[in-house]
């Protein structure tokens, strides 16, 4: 404060307002600058990575044929594949294959003189895809063995593979087994650097699994052979499953 007396200046300071200011800057400036986190120190570290591989039998079957049809006549083509169409999805159903396991399409192309860049209008090429997905292996067999009657290309005996569901499985148990994996060897590097581990810093995981693939021996036919006669056992054998971690721990 700042008063007159006997025409001169006098000053009184209130020390308490002062403080508490000056304890509130000491504690702004303590949390900005956090003066207890020294620089200096260095966290000792080791990064490992685990590794677990799990063999399980596949239990999805793709199959992915598809039939051509050619004439002169686009119509008569698009008519062809229609009917044929529906002929072999009827079958499909009576043999047990359900409608939320099969995915069509259809398409069509111009066909060339050998390599030159005339188009061949001696006939207009229409194509039908199938997509057909299976969890019953002996369905899958039966599907093969119906579709080697008429004759397509493309991926015509079962293809096995994971499904999600089965893949979900697997993860959880590989997780475990790559975590423990990790940890094992970790442990094993800290003791011969004369160390022990602390507390996990890092972890990032991800499977690495293959896309299994396991064929009953007959993948394309040439439409032109005589393939009614023809049946190939749908033998899945084992796939393996891995899944891979990498962690990153303190050592003490």
């Amino acid at each position: 404060m700042i008063g007159i007396k006997n025409n001169k200046l006098s000053f009184t300071i209130d020390y308490k307002n002062v403080s508490i200011v000056l304890v509130l800057i000491i504690i702004v400036m303590a949390i900005v600058w956090k003066p207890w986190q020294s620089s200096s120190t260095t966290v000792r570290k080791i990064s490992v990575s685990g590794q677990a591989t799990i063999k399980s039998v596949p239990d999805e079957f793709v199959l992915s044929p598809y039939f051509e049809y050619a004439n002169a006549d686009r119509a008569k083509a698009s008519d062809e594949l229609s009917k044929q169409s529906t002929s072999i999805n009827a079958k499909l159903k009576e043999i047990g294959v359900k409608d939320e396991q099969i995915k069509s399409s259809t398409s069509g192309y111009d066909r060339f003189y050998g390599y030159s860049s005339t188009v061949d209008n001696s006939a207009n090429t229409l194509q039908f895809q199938l997509t057909i997905t299976l969890n019953d292996k002996d369905v899958a067999q039966k599907v093969q063995d119906y579709l080697l009657t008429l004759k397509p290309k493309g991926q015509i005996s079962p293809a096995s593979q994971f499904s999600e569901s089965k893949k979900k499985e697997l993860q959880d148990q590989a997780r475990t087994k790559a975590i423990d994996d990790a940890k094992s060897k970790a442990q094993k590097s800290a003791s011969q650097l004369g160390s022990k581990l602390g507390v996990v810093i890092t972890i990032s995981e991800g499977n690495s699994y293959g896309t299994p693939i396991a064929y009953s021996g007959l993948s394309t036919l040439d439409s032109k052979a005589d393939t009614s006669a023809v049946s190939v056992p749908v033998q899945t054998g084992q796939d393996d499953f891995s899944y891979v971690v990498s962690v990153e721990y303190e050592l003490k």
